[in-house]
């Protein structure tokens, strides 16, 4: 038998160049988001427009395979790989300065997905090079639509949208006679009950979602640019039209039927079977705009276009580098499995009420006493008023005051430098604990502070621990183990803020933090 010589290999790469990059890629994104996609739920529900994200993080995987009609080939770079390596860690330095500003917030908002583009460049230059970059530039903006942070301004006009909705049913049932009355997102008739045109049934998340779900096919499609968007835009209008046509229904089967039947006919079903239905028609009948898929043809003649590259059998190490790049993803995102995941449809865009405002205030009046000092600590934020209380007895931290903080805006949270004084300790459970040396009244106190979401009146909100004690006093401190990779992010994100000097953490502020889950 002749032995394979390196040529045979070339020549066979040569052929197979393509798919086995494209496989590498997805096996490598999949194993580095991995953690990402493990903490994401796998459904879009009605009552949470943030939630069309499973959309795009499983369309990535599509739009990747996509890509085989793209021109391109595996490239073996030390400089490429050294690129991927550079950005990986970039990637593990930014992440631990927004774990570390955050708190909660960063899963809550789905920051590690926002961070999705920083992965794919770094796989996509070891495997492919610059140009591969270029070639899949729509891709890694596409990714970073997995986190709603981009979208939270069109979110934001979801009860807009609902009104409009609202105002639709009843202008066509008062034009057709029927007498009704509307007050708000009610619609009242005689001797019948009432119905609310509500999130549910006109959620603005769905419209996203098949956006997204419809921007992959949209890179697949050849055709002119102008026909790609008013087939996407089609899409959404008819999405608009069958919608208002379910309201329509329903609103009619509720007052000539009753309300039992308009929800268990219309209600319950015709939402997914309506997004389902405007997928594929707008598949089939996409020719009616000029587009097409990528013929086979086209396909092929891209292969022999690069019929003459050379493909050296180095390119396994460029395999290799990507499978360790990913497993490095991996390994960072771990700790994002025991990370408090609170979803920000309960936070943004949200007003918070007078009691919730002064919920701190009022404890403070009911054990207040004449052996104790209260210390006013100021503003801890635009939202939140911190407080000491001192035993003057016996000198010791005596009350852990908290303060609602009203719900958290992402774009203010991120440039909050209120705590950068303090040292910053990430929690396993994504947590961070501020501790610093606070001056108030001339009085010097150790500071630990933390946030947290919590239940208030059946709303959440982001409410602020704090811990104080006198610098005199004594008390038991803790050195918090969380893990290396938690630790590690800890001191990254005290050196961008220049918190070099650490702190003491009470064991009670850390405890606490620990076990609110």
């Amino acid at each position: 038998m002749k032995p394979i010589s390196a040529e045979d290999i070339c020549g066979y790469m040569k052929k197979q160049n393509m798919w086995m990059g494209i496989i590498v890629l997805l096996i490598t994104v999949a194993i580095a988001t991995a953690n990402s996609i493990g903490i994401t739920k796998f459904n879009i529900m009605d009552t949470n427009p943030t939630t069309y994200i499973i959309v795009v993080i499983l369309m990535i995987f599509l739009f990747i395979l996509f890509s085989v009609k793209e021109d391109l080939h595996l490239e073996y770079k030390k400089t490429n790989i050294v690129y991927g390596f550079l950005l990986i860690t970039f990637f593990f330095v930014i992440t631990s300065i927004l774990r570390g500003s955050l708190s909660f917030l960063f899963a809550s908002y789905r920051v590690d997905a926002l961070l999705f583009p920083l992965i794919l460049l770094s796989l996509i230059i070891t495997l492919f090079g610059r140009k591969g970059v270029v070639k899949l530039k729509w891709l890694i903006v596409y990714s970073a639509f997995a986190s709603p942070i981009l979208m939270l301004p069109f979110i934001g006009l979801n009860n807009f949208f609902v009104e409009m909705n609202a105002s639709f049913v009843y202008s066509v049932l008062s034009l057709i006679g029927l007498p009704i009355i509307k007050n708000g997102l009610m619609i009242s008739a005689p001797s019948t009950s009432t119905i609310t045109i509500a999130e549910t049934c006109a959620d603005i998340g769905a419209f996203i979602g098949l956006i997204m779900f419809l921007l992959p096919i949209f890179y697949l499609f050849e055709g002119k640019l102008k026909k790609k968007i008013l087939w996407i835009s089609s899409a959404v209008l008819l999405l608009l039209l069958l919608n208002f046509l379910r309201m329509l229904f329903i609103s009619l089967e509720w007052i000539y039927n009753g309300i039992g039947s308009a929800v268990s006919i219309f209600h319950i079903f015709a939402g997914q079977i309506m997004f389902d239905a405007v997928i594929v028609i707008m598949i089939i009948f996409a020719y009616k705009y000029g587009l097409k898929f990528p013929s086979k043809h086209t396909l092929i003649s891209k292969r022999k276009r690069r019929k003459d590259k050379r493909t050296d059998v180095k390119i396994y190490y460029s395999i290799a580098a990507a499978l360790v790049i990913a497993i490095i993803s991996f390994v960072i995102t771990y700790p994002y499995h025991n990370m408090i995941n609170i979803s920000n449809n309960n936070f943004y865009n949200k007003n918070i009420n007078s009691t919730n405002q002064t919920m701190s205030l009022i404890y403070l009046a009911s054990i207040k006493s004449k052996n104790s000092y209260i210390y006013s600590l100021g503003s801890i934020n635009n939202k939140s008023i911190g407080f000491s209380v001192v035993n003057k007895t016996t000198n010791n931290m005596e009350y852990i005051v908290t303060a609602a903080n009203g719900y958290p805006d992402p774009s203010s949270l991120i440039t909050n430098k209120t705590n950068a004084r303090g040292y910053i300790t990430i929690l396993q459970n994504g947590l961070v604990i501020h501790s610093y040396i606070i001056l108030s009244n001339s009085y010097e106190f150790y500071t630990n502070t933390f946030s947290f979401p919590a239940l208030i009146n059946g709303k959440y909100a982001s409410i602020k621990m704090e811990f104080f004690a006198p610098a005199n006093s004594t008390f038991i401190g803790c050195n918090p183990n969380s893990g290396w990779i938690d630790n590690t992010e800890s001191i990254l994100a005290n050196i961008f803020n220049g918190n070099l000097r650490r702190h003491n953490i009470f064991c009670t502020a850390y405890n606490s933090a620990e076990s609110v889950t």
